[in-house]
C-alpha cells in the first residue's frame, strides 16, 4: 500500500521503410530544368533497411511517511539498424539502401547495421521529495539524481568510387556531380561513445491556496555540482576526397589503410594511407558539446 514496482519490456521492429531505388532498371528521364537526361529514381517501400529497439523499463516508488516519498526509473535499451526512418524537421524520410547505384555504392561499408546515434544503454532517474506544511503555505523540497550513458558515434568519411576506379556500368549521374561523394564507415557503426552524463538537481516548490486557486513559486538548481561531461564533438575523417595527404582506394575490393591520428601529411603519404582521424576527432568544438552547466531557474504563477 505504500509503494509499487513495475517492469515493462519493449521489442520494436520497423518495416516497409521509404527507400530510394535507382538502378539500371529504373532508366532515365528528361529533366527540363537542366535540359538533359538524368538517372531516374523512385521511392518505394522496402525491408532492405533495418531498425530494431529493445528495452526493459523498471519503475519503483515508496512513500516512507506522509511527507517523504522516494522513487526511481531505470531504462536499459539498445537501438540498432542502418536508417533513421524519420527526422525531427522532415518527418519520414526516404533512405538509401542496397538499390541505389548498387554497382557504385553497394559496398558493405556504405551503410552498415550497428548502433544508431540515439542508442543509449542506461538511463536512470532517482528522486526524493519532502512536503513541509507551514503557516504561510506548503513547501516541497526535492532532489533528483540523473544518469545517462553516452551515445555512439562513428568514424565515417567521404569516398569517390567512380573517381577511384570503380567501373560505372552506364549511369548518367553516378559520380560526384550529383551525389557529392558517398559515406564509408571506417569503424563499426557506433564504435565510439561520448561521455556518460551524471547530474544532481535540487528543487524547491511553494504553493499558497487563495480562494479557488493557488499562487506558486518554483525554484530549481540544475546540475548543482556543475559536472561537465562531453556529449558531442568533432567527427572529421580525412580521405582522398578532402585531403591531399590520403591515397584513394576501391571501396569494394580494398581494405583502407589508416594513418595514425596526429601523423603529419608527409608521414601519411609515406605510409600510403587511405584515411585518418582528424586532429580534433572526438574532441569538443564548443560549449554546446558539453552537458548543461549549473543553471538556476525560477517560475512564478497562479493556478485556478
Amino acid at each position: 500500500r505504500s509503494g509499487f514496482l513495475r517492469v515493462d519490456v519493449q521489442d520494436r521492429k520497423w518495416n516497409d521503410f521509404y527507400e530510394k531505388v535507382l538502378n539500371l532498371g529504373t532508366g532515365t528521364i528528361f529533366d527540363p530544368l537542366i535540359g538533359a537526361d538524368v538517372d531516374r529514381g523512385i521511392v518505394t517501400n522496402s525491408n532492405d533497411l533495418s531498425r530494431k529497439y529493445r528495452a526493459a523499463i523498471v519503475q519503483a516508488g515508496y512513500r516512507v511517511s506522509p511527507r517523504l516519498e522516494l522513487a526511481a526509473n531505470y531504462t536499459w535499451s539498445t537501438l540498432k539498424g542502418n536508417t533513421l526512418a524519420e527526422t525531427q524537421n522532415a518527418g519520414p524520410i526516404a533512405d538509401i539502401g542496397d538499390n541505389y547505384y548498387p554497382e557504385v555504392v553497394g559496398y558493405p561499408r556504405h551503410n552498415p547495421v550497428g548502433y544508431l546515434a540515439q542508442d543509449q544503454r542506461h538511463k536512470v532517474r532517482a528522486w526524493a521529495a519532502y512536503d513541509l506544511p507551514s503557516p504561510i503555505g506548503r513547501f516541497n523540497i526535492s532532489v533528483l539524481e540523473r544518469f545517462d550513458s553516452g551515445t555512439p558515434f562513428s568514424a565515417v568519411g567521404t569516398v569517390d568510387p567512380v573517381g577511384w576506379g570503380v567501373a560505372d556500368p552506364g549511369y548518367l549521374n553516378a559520380g560526384l556531380s550529383s551525389a557529392g561523394g558517398y559515406n564509408y564507415y571506417f569503424s563499426d557503426r557506433g564504435a565510439f561513445r561520448w561521455d556518460n552524463v551524471t547530474a544532481t538537481d535540487l528543487g524547491l516548490n511553494f504553493s499558497l491556496p487563495i480562494s479557488r486557486g493557488s499562487f506558486f513559486a518554483q525554484g530549481d538548481i540544475v546540475n548543482v555540482l556543475n559536472e561537465h561531461a562531453q556529449v558531442a564533438g568533432n567527427t572529421t575523417v580525412r580521405t582522398a576526397f578532402n585531403s591531399s595527404r590520403m591515397a584513394p582506394f576501391n571501396p569494394f575490393t580494398d581494405t583502407p589503410k589508416q594513418c595514425p591520428q596526429g601523423n603529419t601529411a608527409a608521414q601519411c603519404r609515406a605510409l600510403g594511407a587511405n584515411w585518418q582521424k582528424g586532429d580534433n576527432f572526438g574532441k569538443a568544438t564548443g560549449v554546446t558539446n558539453y552537458q548543461l552547466p549549473r543553471t538556476y531557474r525560477l517560475s512564478l504563477g497562479f493556478k485556478f
